[in-house]
């Protein structure tokens, strides 16, 4: 098989230009969810590392865990991105597969992320993945993911890629509940798609509600507006 050298395993999973905003923004989520660098971490179609080059740095030794079906995807990330001595030092547990069967890492997470993934999904397969997240998220963990909002789902029976497919937001609810998972939309900028969040206790949702990062509203305010400090007149 033929390695693309760089940049296209950048561009794989994406506008390559959007690499670093996007992998920002996806860590930086995790973060004001709570995340720390104790937590242990699932990254579900990890693709190129967008997010894993920072993750990885900052979790301890072991808690960064990835699947993905394209390992030249992994391997030229960490050719080019991180480096074999920043992997001997911190340990991140890959699987190359793409059969979604999370249980084989034999452990629960505290995070699970999967960006852009149900946006190539079938419906069946969307039900491997909640079945799946159902069993290996933690009692109080968390599981964000993206999808692309439409007004009917996807009819299709096989994975696609690189275009994207959409679904009603109650599908994925529903979806989610069949699995005992509680669902809710996130307030967070995407340049297309939704992020949502998937969760087992009522009261991690209650949580997040406070933090004002839910419900989804369809024009969200720009992340530095949260950040910024109203002065009073």
């Amino acid at each position: 098989m033929n390695v693309p050298e760089h940049p296209s395993y950048r561009a794989y999973v994406g506008h390559p230009e959007a690499f670093d905003v996007l992998g920002a923004s996806q860590f930086l989520l995790l973060f004001s969810l709570g995340l720390r660098e104790f937590h242990s971490v699932l990254d579900v179609g990890c693709g190129s590392l967008r997010s894993g080059r920072l993750l990885i740095p900052f979790l301890e030794r072991g808690q960064y865990n990835a699947i993905e079906p394209n390992r030249w995807l992994v391997d030229s990330a960490i050719r080019l991105e991180l480096g074999d001595v920043l992997l001997s030092i911190k340990e991140p547990h890959f699987r190359f597969s793409s059969d979604l069967n999370l249980s084989a890492f034999g452990c629960s997470f505290d995070y699970v992320q999967a960006h852009s993934v149900v946006t190539h999904m079938p419906h069946t397969m969307i039900s491997v993945l909640f079945s799946q997240v159902s069993l290996v998220l933690g009692d109080h963990g968390i599981f964000v993911g993206t999808y692309l909002d439409g007004q009917a789902d996807f009819t299709g029976s096989d994975w696609i890629y690189p275009e994207l497919v959409s679904y009603r937001w109650e599908t994925i609810r529903q979806t989610a509940e069949r699995f005992c998972l509680r669902a809710c939309r996130l307030v967070w900028p995407h340049p297309r798609q939704i992020y949502f969040l998937l969760t087992k206790k009522r009261e991690v949702l209650d949580a997040i509600v406070a933090s004002r990062l839910t419900p989804y509203s369809p024009s969200p305010p720009r992340l530095l507006d949260k950040l910024i400090i109203k002065e009073e007149s």
